[in-house]
């Protein structure tokens, strides 16, 4: 099981967007797919709650009692351990529950060809304890002056754990997303963030578009609502999501 943290220090970047798109998406390649949504908020759960786990919830991953997977199916599929308002209460645990996570973590079956791991928008324990278990990361961002403005502490909180605890980490980048097209002042942001950060920008980017949002209301990829506007999103948002898949090395159909 290859596993992706998504993760950004800043909240409405579309970390949640991406993480339930990849999910459907490789699911449709084939692959069998769990999905960890760590924040309280529980967006991720709600796009997803038809494939919810019976009786599970993400908060359990960090307690000491270990995790009762039950056996999951061989063919393409997707499973959800949903997040809960306790959630926000792991932030301010001991950070021993770090290594009951990576335990539990480890533990999960092998029948799963990718994780997708959801984050909180702070830089708590939650995340670490998705970086610091994850394959590679990828960070949504939002290319109004506030998010340009959090990069370097986001890179820092990447490279740290890279450097102190997870030496496999991959950062793949980051994802340009809410990309308004028609704003000068986020293309002048895409600009500086290629010219400041070239290394760590993936070449795709999601577009601000309606139709995303339409989706999320009912709970299906945006390739699947009947518009012509949204099958422009579905193939401009699974461009990246098969470079993503790609990066990570992640065969269809494994």
């Amino acid at each position: 099981m290859k596993t992706l943290t998504v993760a950004n220090q800043k909240g409405g970047v579309g970390k949640t967007t991406l993480v339930v798109h990849l999910a459907h998406h490789a699911a449709e390649q084939g692959l069998r797919v769990l999905v960890v949504d760590l924040d309280s908020q529980r967006n991720a759960s709600s796009s997803l709650q038809t494939y919810a786990l019976p009786q599970l919830q993400s908060q359990m991953l960090f307690g000491e009692a270990p995790i009762a997977w039950p056996v999951t199916a061989m063919e393409p599929h997707i499973d959800l351990l949903e997040g809960g308002a306790k959630l926000v209460e792991i932030d301010r645990a001991p950070v021993q529950v770090i290594n009951a996570f990576l335990k539990n973590m480890a533990s999960a079956p092998g029948s799963y060809d990718l994780c997708l791991i959801d984050t909180p928008p702070v830089p708590g324990l939650r995340t670490q304890a998705a970086l610091i278990f994850a394959d590679a990361a990828v960070a949504p961002i939002d290319l109004d002056q506030y998010a340009l403005d959090g990069i370097k502490s986001l890179l820092q909180t990447v490279t740290g754990i890279k450097s102190k605890y997870n030496a496999k980490l991959d950062f793949l980048g980051m994802l340009p997303s809410r990309f308004n097209t028609h704003s000068p002042a986020q293309r002048r942001g895409l600009t500086d963030l290629l010219a400041g950060y070239p290394k760590f920008v993936l070449p795709a980017a999601i577009a601000l578009r309606s139709s995303i949002g339409e989706a999320a209301a009912e709970r299906l990829p945006v390739w699947k609502i009947g518009k012509t506007a949204a099958k422009e999103a579905g193939k401009e948002i699974r461009q990246a999501l098969d470079l993503i898949l790609n990066r990570m090395g992640v065969s269809h159909g494994a």
